[in-house]
């Protein structure tokens, strides 16, 4: 499984954002997580093709890319997260 985050790192979510990283982090080191600044070209192209609207954006996906979970415009529980991708593990 691998977990995608667009997100606006000038914004007031940016810090929240960013602790929520962290703590996945530190209680899932193995989940592979990638922070995106939706403002950059290559999080454009993303946001683009995932149609997000709201930030933070996240997206699990499966090692060959199968969408597994996507949350506009929240930060989920971690075990909502989990929940989703038991099998992807």
């Amino acid at each position: 499984m691998h977990l995608t985050i667009f997100y606006r790192p000038n914004s007031e979510h940016a810090t929240s954002t960013e602790r929520y990283v962290d703590e996945f982090h530190g209680l899932h080191p193995d989940v592979p997580i990638e922070l995106i600044d939706a403002d950059s070209i290559d999080g454009s192209t993303s946001v683009e093709l995932y149609d997000i609207v709201r930030y933070p954006s996240v997206i699990a996906t499966s090692s060959d890319g199968q969408l597994l979970g996507m949350w506009m415009g929240v930060l989920p529980l971690m075990d909502d997260v989990l929940s989703r991708v038991i099998g992807y593990l």
